[in-house]
């Protein structure tokens, strides 16, 4: 790793690039690489959402100014690992409810989730009117009890 991360170093230091970060590292990968940075990773880019929430991992980006990307903010419906007992997130009567009481697509939610949580997120999709619609989540805010519900998700 600390090869690669000098090599990405240098990539700032002649102005290829602004920043460096990581993606899908664990805590002990990104250690190491704070251990030997010149330049510390900008940002961590994993999974999250509130079936998987990867909270140590936020701790962790927060205490080190590490800033945090959510990718699969609605945890990944379609990826063909899923079980068939799975719970979707987009499905979820909770979220169902939270969509309702604000007048929003339950992926707004889950969106709005992450955001409201501080964390930069990037949901993926293909279709040109939900990535309008993903984009549209400033209109709205989660509240504590929404919050509190979107967090009891994760057992």
């Amino acid at each position: 790793i600390s090869e690669t991360w000098a090599a990405m170093e240098k990539l700032v230091e002649s102005g290829k690039c602004k920043n460096i970060g990581l993606s899908n590292f664990n805590i002990a990968q990104i250690q190491e690489v704070l251990d030997c940075a010149k330049i510390k990773p900008a940002n961590l880019q994993v999974e999250s959402h509130p079936l998987f929430p990867n909270l140590e991992l936020l701790e962790f980006c927060n205490k080190h100014n590490i800033s945090f990307v959510s990718y699969g903010p609605l945890g990944s419906p379609g990826r063909s690992w899923k079980k068939e007992d799975q719970m979707s997130l987009l499905d979820d009567e909770d979220v169902l409810k939270i969509a309702e009481k604000h007048s929003v697509s339950p992926g707004q939610v889950l969106i709005r989730y992450q955001v409201d949580k501080g964390n930069a997120v990037i949901p993926k999709s293909g279709n040109l009117s939900r990535m309008k619609e993903n984009l549209d989540i400033f209109g709205f805010s989660l509240d504590s009890s929404d919050m509190d519900c979107l967090n009891n998700l994760y057992k």
